[in-house]
Order: C-alpha cells, then structure tokens, then sequence
C-alpha cells in the first residue's frame, strides 16, 4: 500500500495517500512515479472479503494505520484495504527453502549449502537436541506464550560457532566495526564448518542459521522465512528503498500468537553488550521495522534457486488459516 517510507518522520509506514504518486526522490509524478508502494508492518488482518463476481482471486480485508487526511505529520485513524489472498500468504506464510530430498541438501545464500546426511551435521543437530532439551521441561506448555519459542531460537543460535567480520582474531568487535578476517576460521561453503568454526558476513550468518532452524519449525511451533531488505540507522533521514537490496536477516511467526520476531546475527554479532545481543535475535517485529530494517517481501532466489511459500496442501486447510 502507499505509504510514508521515510523513518525519520512521525508516521513511519502509515498509511498515506500523499506518497502514492511520489517517485524515489519524493517528488510527485515523474518517471519514479507510483513507486511508493510498498510492505508495511502496520497493516492488520480484518477477515475474508466476501467474493464478488468477477473475481480472479480471493480477497483478504485488512486495516493500515493511516496518516491523517492532508497532514503527513498527524497518525489518524485506519483506513481497511482489500488485498490478494495471495499477496498476504506470500509475505505472511513460512518459507519453503530449496531442499533437494535425494541428496539430503539444503541450498541457501552466495553458493552456501547445507549436507544432512553429513556426519558432523548430525553432530551439530544432536548438539542442539541436546541443548534443547535441557531448555524444554516436559511439564510446560511450549506455547503457552511465545517466551519459550525466542528461547529456543536463541539456544539454536548458541550452538553455533560462527562470528561475523566485524570481529578480530580474538573474538572481540573490532575498532569502528571494521572489517577483518580470521584465517583460522573457516570461510566457505559448507554450512556445516561454518556451524563449527567459520565467520562471514550477513549473507553467511543468515544462511547457516536458516540451515540449522528449519529442520526444527514444527517442533518449535514456529514459521521462518528468509528475509532481504533494506537496514538503517536512528541517523537515516530518507525514504527506504526496494532496491539494491543492503541486508539480510531471518523472520518466524510463533504459533498460535502469530506473533512476528526478526532474527539478526550480523547485528547481533555486532552489539556490544550481551542484552542487545540476545535481543537482536529475537526482535519483535513491530520494534525492528520501526527502527532498523525494512523487509522489501520478495521471496528470494538463494544460489540460483527460488525461494517458495510453503502452503497447506489442500484448500480446507489453507482457509483454516484464515478463521478468527
């Protein structure tokens, strides 16, 4: 939907009217013009539009926050917009990763795979069975709220032993978060050896995450999806961008809340005390995309292979998703 995309601003992501005809350098009309629509984390599900003739697609009725009509300063009231049923799956539901089920490998981020079959990938997933379950009393109630399901998530993340550049050889964060590498580590392909000791950049991070997480979404209750997008600072005064793409990250959805968290190695890995750190690694996502990111929603293409929505396999089921 069009909205106000510059942080900066009071009513971020709200609803706006004024930015619909807008282009990238927040001029009206143009060449640019009608670019301003995009994602935004303020819009609310409302309930199955009912289904007119004529309609290719089904509907999903859902209410943004608005801006007052004529002052982009002013959050208003919400405005209820009809949207492909498609449209909100696709931005909503977990993500179907590329799995090849004969070899037992998951492909991921810049040539990154992870190989199942693989004994020290059996290692590493005992690893975490174990942690886990030192974590999960039998007596409680994994959903009970969604404080056990973060939990896991990071105890996942603890498990494996992967920095990012911004540290130096011994382990701590380097001057001005500069950029340096540990030859010691390793700094390859294998999602595996990165799980054991490597280091990478944010694309690697999320890649060997997503790797060692999706096997265990059912357990946990939980929906991921690989995210890209664009990151910014409390310093930024400008209008986030679909493209070029500076950031990646991972998103979950916990079951039954459907509550939505980020999750941010790179940034994680970056903070400089241990609160934040854990914190970046399961953010709400209403904080973090007020605040950081902007998840441009495109499913992605990791290594040459297209991302997919994993939907219920029957219709039944898929409208059982949408029952309040």
């Amino acid at each position: 939907v069009p909205v106000q995309g510059n942080p900066s601003k009071r009513g971020y992501m709200a609803y706006s009217s004024h930015d619909r005809n807008e282009n990238d350098s927040g001029k009206a009309g143009g060449a640019g013009a009608g670019r301003r629509l995009r994602n935004t984390h303020r819009a609310f599900y409302h309930g199955v539009a009912p289904v007119k003739d004529g309609d290719g697609e089904k509907k999903i009725r859902v209410k943004v926050d608005a801006l007052c009509s004529g002052n982009d300063n002013e959050e208003g009231k919400q405005v209820e917009v009809t949207v492909d049923r498609a449209m909100v799956l696709e931005l909503n539901h977990r993500h179907a990763l590329p799995y090849d089920s004969k070899t037992a490998t998951l492909t991921l981020e810049d040539g990154i795979t992870c190989r199942y079959k693989q004994a020290i990938t059996k290692a590493k997933m005992c690893h975490i069975a174990l942690e886990l379950r030192a974590l999960i009393d039998d007596g409680n109630n994994m959903w009970k709220s969604d404080s056990l399901q973060c939990a896991c998530v990071r105890r996942i993340r603890k498990c494996l032993n992967i920095i990012t550049f911004q540290r130096g050889e011994d382990g701590s964060l380097n001057a001005g978060r500069e950029h340096s590498r540990n030859f010691k580590r390793y700094c390859g392909n294998a999602a595996e050896l990165f799980a054991v000791y490597g280091q990478g950049h944010c694309h690697t991070v999320s890649s060997v995450m997503a790797a060692f997480l999706y096997p265990w979404q059912d357990l946990l209750g939980i929906d991921l999806r690989y995210r890209g997008g664009f990151c910014f600072t409390s310093k930024f005064d400008g209008v986030v961008q679909e493209a070029p793409e500076n950031h990646q990250w991972l998103e979950f959805t916990t079951r039954p809340s459907m509550n939505m968290y980020t999750t941010d190695l790179y940034r994680s890995d970056g903070a400089s005390s241990k609160d934040m750190r854990e914190l970046l690694l399961t953010t709400p996502a209403e904080s973090v995309y007020t605040d950081g990111l902007y998840p441009h929603g495109k499913l992605m293409v990791l290594t040459g292979k297209q991302v997919a929505v994993d939907l219920p396999e029957t219709e039944q089921d898929l409208e059982a998703e949408f029952e309040l």
